[in-house]
């Protein structure tokens, strides 16, 4: 016996789906890391908009998301959404270093309808020679 599912039906499904394994992918890295910070939203049409990682000393973060639909991931030390001075732009991860006396802030931007996730991890950097 097969079952015939509607379109929208199954494009629902899939999205569920989707979301579903971006969300189940994203705990076990945030498990293991300490200080790790993960961020998820939806951006219904268009907007903006802004999160805050919480860095309590200089140190160098590495940023990444995921999205299902078309958004865009901006990194600032800014508080306001200015795109052109983000140090990442348009990117889906980014690695910053922030100064002590900074602030580190995450913007996503969507011309549509997006759901993501964002991780910011602190990074350690060895250097050898």
């Amino acid at each position: 016996m097969s079952h015939i599912v509607p379109a929208p039906t199954a494009s629902v499904f899939r999205c569920a789906a989707l979301a579903f394994a971006l969300a189940t992918g994203a705990a076990p890295a945030l498990a293991g890391t300490p200080n790790a910070q993960q961020f998820s939203s939806a951006i219904t049409d268009f907007g903006v908009d802004r999160h805050e990682v919480s860095t309590e000393q200089a140190g160098t973060w590495a940023i990444s998301m995921k999205s299902l639909g078309d958004a865009n991931m901006f990194v600032s030390t800014e508080s306001s959404f200015q795109p052109h001075d983000a140090v990442c732009g348009g990117d889906t991860t980014c690695t910053v270093t922030v100064e002590a006396d900074q602030r580190l802030y995450v913007f996503v931007h969507a011309a549509g309808s997006a759901e993501y996730d964002i991780i910011a991890t602190p990074a350690t950097v060895t250097a050898r020679r």
